[in-house]
């Protein structure tokens, strides 16, 4: 059938479909986004502070290196999910996980100049990285990553707590 217009229609039938079923998309990722976070919402388009520039990225650091600082009682924090923590971790670490972590690096009662060194699970985690460098915003100014983290620690045989005896 054809309409008054001179278009078929089955095609104004279909651009309809097609117009709500783009519109229904839109706002059903607008919320997704909104609800996350993520996307547009994002904290990476929320404002910053004014000036960064003197803050130094956290330096990574080996095994060998945490150990060094774990004996001159440098901080040691967990950034891995608060379960991880309980199950076991670095002797007198701290939590911190990515989901709390503003709200916790404000409460946290270490001097600005004292050494943190943060870890996760390893290689496959980088919370690490995303916690060091919100200390460092935060105004810590000798924060170090020790990437290879809990797993690597553990398997050194080095002094943990937590977890099942």
């Amino acid at each position: 059938m054809i309409s008054a217009s001179g278009t078929p229609e089955v095609f104004r039938s279909a651009a309809r479909e097609a117009v709500f079923l783009l519109v229904i998309s839109l706002l059903l990722g607008l919320s997704y986004n909104g609800i996350t976070g993520k996307g547009i919402f994002g904290p990476q388009h929320r404002a910053r502070p004014a000036s960064t520039s003197n803050v130094q990225a956290p330096e990574i650091i080996p095994l060998e290196r945490a150990q060094t600082l774990f004996a001159s009682g440098a901080v040691f924090i967990d950034s891995r999910h608060a379960y991880d923590f309980e199950l076991g971790h670095i002797t007198g670490a701290f939590s911190i996980p990515l989901k709390s972590a503003d709200e916790d690096i404000a409460a946290l009662t270490v001097p600005r100049d004292r050494t943190l060194v943060v870890y996760c699970d390893g290689a496959d985690c980088n919370s690490s990285l995303e916690i060091g460098s919100k200390l460092s915003l935060a105004g810590f100014t000798s924060v170090k990553i020790f990437f290879s983290g809990w797993q690597a620690w553990k398997q050194a045989g080095l002094e943990t707590e937590g977890g099942r005896k």
